[in-house]
């Protein structure tokens, strides 16, 4: 895992606010309702968290589609998710309080 440090250069690096970071295990948010996975620095961008798509058939948005998204990928597990869904809950009342940021 990393350090504080490390999280927020990571956020830094792609161009993210990196104060009031709040974690959740492997899952880290800041203020701007951004979500990034601390071993493997996947992002998901506030203005992102809604998104919808059609996936295997089925038309997903918010969480759902992310879900989605996420058991496609080698490194997640079953924590790693729960731990998500809570990362994703406090980033939607984040974007539902402040907006998103669309600058990226």
């Amino acid at each position: 895992m990393y350090s504080s440090n490390q999280i927020e250069s990571v956020f830094e690096s792609i161009g993210c606010k990196h104060d009031n970071l709040i974690h959740f295990e492997e899952w880290f948010v800041n203020e701007d309702g951004d979500i990034i996975n601390s071993r493997t620095n996947y992002p998901i961008y506030s203005h992102n968290l809604k998104r919808k798509d059609i996936i295997d058939g089925k038309l997903l948005s918010g969480m759902d589609y992310w879900l989605s998204v996420l058991l496609k990928k080698s490194w997640i597990n079953y924590q790693c998710l729960c731990d998500f869904k809570k990362a994703y809950a406090k980033a939607i009342i984040i974007t539902n309080k402040h907006g998103t940021n669309k600058n990226y």
